[in-house]
């Protein structure tokens, strides 16, 4: 019976460690929102964002390299498509800000609409450019053959 006893007093203890530590977690995490809500309140109203602002509600932006939509041209290496670029931003005591996003499903539609309109447009000057590329070249190619026939025809 004491083996049994002293079994489970391990396994209280080591269960009320662990209830303590989550316990701490918790208390920690809310000193810190508290502490967030204090400095947020301070700044609620303001006609304009300052450096001492952005000090003490900003802990550190970390900016990600920059991608292209469409990759890269394989032939000269030049970027294709449009730019974006991701910023993740890590408030003071909460850590990393996801800005949520505040558009309607109109809104939504309407950009992705606008983005396929300009995706067509961006994909027929593609094209057209293409041709007329072509174009260029069996001219130049044709011209180029022209002049090789006179040579052997005076030769």
């Amino acid at each position: 019976m004491t083996a049994t006893y002293e079994q489970e007093m391990t396994a209280a203890k080591s269960q009320n460690a662990e209830l303590q530590k989550e316990l701490d977690k918790i208390n920690n995490k809310k000193d810190k929102t508290d502490t967030f809500l204090k400095l947020i309140r301070k700044y609620t109203r303001f006609e304009e964002l300052t450096t001492p602002m952005l000090n003490e509600l900003i802990d550190k932006v970390i900016v990600h390299e920059g991608e292209w939509s469409e990759g890269y041209n394989e032939k000269n290496g030049r970027p294709m498509g449009t730019r974006s670029q991701r910023v993740d931003v890590y408030l003071k005591y909460i850590g990393k800000f996801d800005v949520p996003d505040m558009r309607t499903k109109e809104e939504i539609r309407a950009e992705r609409k606008a983005a396929e309109k300009l995706q067509r447009k961006r994909d027929y000057n593609r094209e057209y450019m293409r041709k007329k590329y072509e174009e260029k070249r069996n001219a130049e190619t044709a011209a180029q053959e022209k002049e090789q026939s006179k040579k052997r025809i005076t030769a």
